[in-house]
């Protein structure tokens, strides 16, 4: 059962790999959100961008990440750490403080662990399926 790990406002910013110009992308309504093994990105609504009803209040931004496609490590500056996504993209989190920057930084890396050991009962499974059926009666 999923559950929530952590979640709050941030500022991001990246430089997309599909861009091939190599802008920029900053997002300073970010609202970011850790799962047991799930991270989501989102970005505040501003007021004009909100549905007549109310209900919707973000965009989401990315698809849902799966912990095990992410590595975080320390950003370059105070307050910041670096998700890694897939290998490709890097995504830079402005927290409020070093402290949080920290608290973050080991709720990610609960979440990919967790993420990646999920991954563990099928490699077993298929490790047993090939071994096992080579063996001679």
């Amino acid at each position: 059962m999923r559950q929530l790990r952590r979640a709050s406002d941030v500022a991001i910013s990246f430089f997309p790999i599909s861009d091939p110009s190599g802008r920029e992308v900053v997002l300073n309504r970010a609202y970011i959100v850790l799962l047991t093994d799930l991270f989501l990105v989102c970005e505040r609504m501003r007021d004009s961008e909100r549905l007549a009803d109310g209900q919707a209040d973000m965009w989401l931004v990315y698809p849902p990440l799966a912990g095990k496609h992410l590595h975080v490590r320390d950003g370059v500056n105070r307050g910041e750490i670096e998700v890694v996504v897939m290998k490709k993209e890097i995504l830079t989190i402005r927290t409020e403080s070093a402290e949080a920057a920290a608290e973050w930084t080991a709720a990610f890396r609960d979440a990919i662990e967790f993420g990646a050991g999920r991954a563990l009962p099928f490699f077993f499974f298929l490790f047993f399926f090939v071994f096992s059926s080579g063996e001679e009666s």
